[in-house]
């Protein structure tokens, strides 16, 4: 069914939490890395590879981070160094993706995250050893569908909330399209929660905005209500990172599941509702609480321009606001084939009341 998980991965996005958990499974394992550093995230770059290489010492040259740009043509690399990931790169993991900033508009990054993901395929079609290219995508590619989003389904009429919201959907579009001439899987895990084993976490990140939110509410009137549009349908997408980065390192020695998507979620995932009231206990915040009507929540959010003006409110203020499209999505996404492919490996997701503990300590503890 695999093959022998050997030669070295190719990296893209290794600033990112996920992308250092991936760096780091990477390094115990001894298997050499390649990291493509954009211009403006080479000196976190640099920080992160010094970090995982003190926990981990490893052989002088198995970790290797080029200054690049996934933005140009030959992701701006020197011939050498091109031909040098071209020749021993057995795996290209693209897990880069641009936010908006000081410097980047939504509609910026929209455009870049598609770009971005068109040069590295762009790159790979050279490779000479290249065995498997994995897309991280997200659940967010399910958009508003109000229903089960299948592992096989794609375009079945979802909608977004901008351009940026989109991206993930033009991007898996750009790799169904290489699928016929690359070893490729996109990959879709939703909110990144955090390690579920050590407890670390992105405090800017996955859960992290929600448990602040619920940590501030102890100081609010018992009769304001919760913003919990179909709360008891709206189903939160939990993907622990050591699960995540387990499967990925998974799936690419596997030749038998090529060409699909994967969803990488925990398939026991709670509601909404469920979800706050687990965290609003875990804060110490009182309950209960009533919610205000989830009909008309639903119908103020469905407005024209009100999740757009949200999305830049939060963009504008560094605050994650467009994660809502998670937390009040009303799909809940298939894992079938995730399960049929990384169970025989004996990689599986571990439920939230496994690790809740764990990852809501971290983001409740005060920071370094």
């Amino acid at each position: 069914m695999g093959v022998a998980q050997t030669g070295a991965v190719f990296l893209t996005g290794a600033t990112s939490f996920l992308g250092r958990r991936l760096l780091l499974e990477l390094v115990r394992a001894g298997r050499p890395a390649f990291l493509l550093a954009q211009p403006e995230e080479l000196p976190r770059a640099h920080a992160a590879v010094a970090r995982v290489t003190r926990r981990y010492p490893c052989p002088r040259g198995s970790v290797l981070l080029f200054a690049g740009d996934a933005l140009e043509p030959g992701l701006d690399l020197p011939a050498e160094t091109a031909e040098r990931v071209l020749g021993e790169a057995t795996v290209f993991v693209h897990a880069l993706s641009f936010a908006p900033g000081p410097r980047r508009t939504a509609e910026r990054a929209a455009m870049d995250n598609v770009r971005a993901l068109e040069s590295v395929l762009a790159f790979a079609h050279r490779s000479r050893a290249l065995e498997s290219f994995l897309l991280i995508s997200s659940t967010g590619v399910g958009g508003d569908y109000p229903g089960t989003f299948y592992e096989d389904w794609f375009d079945v009429g979802q909608r977004f909330i901008d351009a940026l919201d989109r991206s993930t959907f033009e991007m898996e579009a750009r790799a169904r399209e290489a699928r016929r001439t690359l070893p490729l899987l996109c990959l879709r895990p939703g909110v990144v929660v955090g390690d579920a084993e050590t407890g670390e976490v992105d405090r800017g990140q996955g859960l992290g905005p929600l448990v602040r939110l619920l940590q501030m509410a102890r100081g609010w009137p018992a009769w304001l209500p919760w913003l919990a549009p179909d709360g008891e349908r709206s189903v939160v997408p939990l993907s622990p990172a050591d699960y995540v980065v387990r499967a990925i390192l998974a799936l690419a020695s596997l030749r038998t599941f090529r060409g699909h998507a994967y969803s990488l979620v925990d398939p026991q995932s709670p509601t909404l509702h469920e979800l706050l009231d687990d965290l609003s206990d875990r804060v110490g915040l009182g309950r209960p609480r009533w919610t205000a009507n989830p009909a008309l929540q639903r119908r103020f959010l469905s407005l024209p321009g009100v999740l757009p003006a949200i999305a830049r409110a939060g963009d504008a203020l560094g605050v994650p606001l467009r994660s809502l499209r998670l937390l009040l999505g009303r799909n809940r996404h298939d894992v079938a084939r995730a399960r049929e492919a990384l169970e025989p490996l004996g990689v599986t997701c571990p439920p939230y009341s496994t690790y809740a503990r764990r990852i809501i300590e971290a983001h409740l503890r005060p920071a370094a």
